[in-house]
């Protein structure tokens, strides 16, 4: 208000402030009186009116001091039409301080004009707080005057964490021990916002730096710091100053004695921190989420030599903060088995994180992969046993990858009490783990049956027969309804099955290998609602297909306790339209640990299925493995090139009249490519050799006329050895001699 006097101010302000009392001590006449006093704009008491936006905010402030809620809205509105820049509004913090800004969005007559304001100079500020050169200038008025230093400190505290970066880097940087230790008081005097950074600071190479960091956060008095603070204070090769400045720092969060601090067993500490650890690995820990679902994460940047911040998702902040207290734990007590699998499998579970579900596992020096093969087989089977028991999928896969390599035959069996994990692993209540889990079994090469070998044959049968069109089976007492959800399913691209008892839908569910879903009804028969998810949970071929229970919404209450008990189910509303089940059918799909394979990946499967199949037949082991229930899924394989090579060698191993025959038809069918008949006939000639001759007099007679004509060189010198394992009599041996041509020796 520069351009008005001090005796006009003076004035205004008085008479201001009266006629306001006046007019709110002498009620109006009646209410019409009151309609047209507020239809009409106030007059300002202004002698001179503001021109410039910094004007009209002077103005505004006035009109609120002096009771005129309508003026200062009007003025306010000036300001901030256009948009005030940022110049302008670190100005007018500079001018008025912060809490002007507050206050104005307190009053309700003012929003959301001031609300807006408050938010637009808030980010001006923060962008201004976060700019090097002005934190340093703050930094450097510290040790001005006293006017100077308390205007820094305001500064630099209003300007929260950001400042918090350049304040650690010259620390650092100072070899003046009377300048870090007025640093480190500044820190103390900035308030609990800077704890999360001070907490990255501690991954800080400098020890000097940590040191600080500790210190800091003991004057803080920071309780979220005390896990952080564990290790530094008890861990065996810490510096001095670090062991000290921690449990000092200890002692002064927990209001108790350094000497008590001391008492603390390492052991204890290793199992306080294997606790927080196992929260982060089930994904269990309460984070604070930001408004776009981020956490803000505080990290240490060794190029800037600060901690700098970085927005991640909830899942990837709890492996990097459980793999530190993993670690921590695993130092601390390096005699306990469980604490190195549990880093081993963080370590594992974090590379998985940063390659994606579409690359593999990464591998090479410097990979968690590469360091779980350093670890002994033995550490990594346990990393696996607690996958499975916390539900990491990615873990598990990548251990079952790594045991595939280190682990041995022997594993396949009891462990002390307990079966194997990777045995385990075969009935996880997820398909990539299954097939991870029955390519390391074939891996490991074993010679004898086990609990569980059947298993392997199913998941490649599954595998073999993933053709990509996912199924559901709906189970309902009236077929009409069951038929309803089965169209919805069908317009949402999941083929249905139906079923109209639970015993039917479980014997359904166990036949088919492409059932990926099952829907029940709530009020199912023969067998009922809890039985038969008892029995669909019991058996191994069926434990992992997610179940939907639907029904009324009154009845959601009745199953609770199921859904509690089970996991990957989940209970949808009956809809009569095909939006609303499509809705909550693929959020529920959507929300399991592992995605859908990609066409790529369900393809390489399958090839890797197939493959596994010819090895059983190759390596002679199907006393181990019984393949026989395939032998459909190994024909049908037949008709895709990329898996006919191994499809027939599979199906050769297979000792039964019905391949014999059908792989006789192969050969004789001049319709298929010549190759693929010729491979045909040498599975035929082994197959005649291994399990003797099952063919009929008709299938043989096909056989020789097929090789009496056949043309291409290859594919006779294939017919013949087909011929040659049908045992012919002396006759027809005399009669094939004297068939074939005199060689006569070379012309002169």
């Amino acid at each position: 208000m520069h351009r008005m006097c001090l005796g006009c101010f003076v004035f205004v302000l008085v008479f201001g402030s009266l006629h306001w009392q006046t007019a709110q001590a002498q009620p109006p006449d009646d209410a019409a009186e009151v309609q047209d006093r507020a239809e009409q704009p106030e007059e300002s008491p202004l002698l001179i009116e503001p021109k410039t936006s910094e004007e009209y905010f002077d103005a505004a402030v006035l009109m609120v001091d002096l009771a005129r809620p309508k003026l200062a809205r009007l003025y306010l509105q000036r300001v901030m039409t256009p948009a005030p820049n940022e110049e302008l509004l670190l100005r007018l913090r500079d001018k008025h301080g912060p809490a002007i800004f507050l206050k104005l969005a307190n009053i309700r007559e003012l929003h959301p004009l001031s609300s807006r304001l408050l938010d637009l100079v808030n980010d001006a500020f923060r962008k201004q707080g976060a700019d090097e050169n002005r934190i340093d200038a703050l930094l450097a008025d510290l040790r001005g005057t006293t006017q100077q230093r308390a205007v820094a400190l305001i500064a630099l505290r209003n300007a929260r964490a950001v400042v918090v970066p350049r304040i650690l880097h010259q620390i650092g940087a100072t070899r003046e021990a009377e300048h870090r230790e007025l640093l480190l008081i500044t820190l103390t005097r900035l308030g609990q916002q800077i704890v999360p950074p001070l907490l990255g600071a501690l991954d800080s190479p400098n020890a000097d730096m940590q040191a600080v960091a500790i210190e800091a956060l003991g004057c803080l008095k920071a309780h979220e710091a005390v896990p952080y603070l564990w290790c530094p204070a008890f861990a065996p090769k810490q510096p001095v100053q670090i062991r000290t400045a921690a449990r000092q720092s200890l002692a002064r969060i927990l209001s108790t004695s350094s000497k008590k601090v001391e008492r603390v067993s390492s052991y204890g500490v290793a199992q306080e921190l294997h606790r927080i650890a196992l929260s982060h690995y089930r994904n269990d820990y309460n984070w604070k989420l930001q408004v776009d679902g981020t956490v803000a994460l505080w990290l240490w940047h060794p190029e800037a030599e600060t901690v700098g911040i970085s927005a991640v998702n909830p899942e990837t902040a709890s492996l990097y903060v459980g793999t530190r207290f993993a670690r921590q734990a695993a130092v601390l007590a390096p005699d306990h088995h469980d604490l190195q699998s549990l880093y081993v499998g963080f370590v594992l579970a974090t590379d998985w994180s940063k390659s994606g579900w579409e690359a593999p596992l990464p591998t090479g020096p410097g990979t968690a992969h590469d360091l779980a093969l350093t670890v002994g087989s033995g550490v990594v089977l346990q990393t696996l046993a607690q996958a499975l028991e916390f539900g990491r999928t990615d873990t598990a896969l990548a251990a079952l990858q790594v045991l595939g390599q280190t682990a041995t035959r022997h594993q396949l069996g009891m462990i002390g009490h307990k079966s194997s994990p990777i045995i385990a692993a075969l009935n996880y209540d997820d398909a990539r783990v299954q097939f991870a889990a029955a390519s390391t079994v074939l891996q490991l090469d074993p010679a004898q049956t086990f609990r569980g070998n059947d298993r392997v044959v199913a998941i490649l049968q599954r595998a073999l027969n993933d053709n990509g069109s996912p199924a559901a089976l709906v189970v309902h007492a009236k077929t009409e309804n069951a038929r309803v959800i089965g169209d919805f399913l069908d317009q949402i691209g999941i083929k249905p099955f139906t079923a109209s008892t639970g015993k039917d839908a479980f014997r359904l569910a166990a036949k088919r290998t492409d059932i990926k879903l099952i829907v029940l009804d709530i009020n199912i028969v023969r067998w009922g609602l809890s039985q038969t998810i008892a029995n669909l949970r019991a058996d191994a071929r069926t434990a992992g297909i997610p179940i939907l229970i639907y029904g009324s919404e009154s009845m959601r209450v009745d199953v609770a306790g199921l859904l509690s008990r089970h996991s990957m189910m989940s209970y949808v509303v009956t809809s009569a339209t095909a939006d609303g089940f499509k809705t909550q059918v693929e959020l529920f799909l959507n929300s399991f640990r592992s995605p859908v394979l990609t066409p790529k990946q369900r393809a390489t499967q399958r090839e890797t299925a197939a493959y596994w199949f010819a090895h059983i037949v190759s390596s002679r082991r199907n006393k181990v493995f019984d393949i026989s229930p395939a032998e459909k899924d190994l024909f049908k394989a037949l008709n895709e090139p990329a898996l006919t090579g191994n499809a027939l060698l599979a199906i050769s191993g297979i000792a039964s009249q019905q391949v014999q025959s059908q792989l006789s038809e192969l050969v004789v069918n001049s319709n298929r490519d010549v190759e693929f008949r010729e491979s045909a006939a040498v599975q035929l000639a082994f197959h005649i050799q291994r399990f003797g001759l099952l063919l009929g007099d008709r299938e043989v007679l096909d056989i020789m006329t097929s090789w009496n004509e056949a043309s291409d060189p290859a594919l006779s010198t294939a017919l013949a050895s087909v011929v040659g394992s049908l045992k012919p009599n002396t006759k027809r041996v005399s009669n094939r001699l004297s068939k074939f041509p005199v060689l006569l020796p070379p012309l002169p």
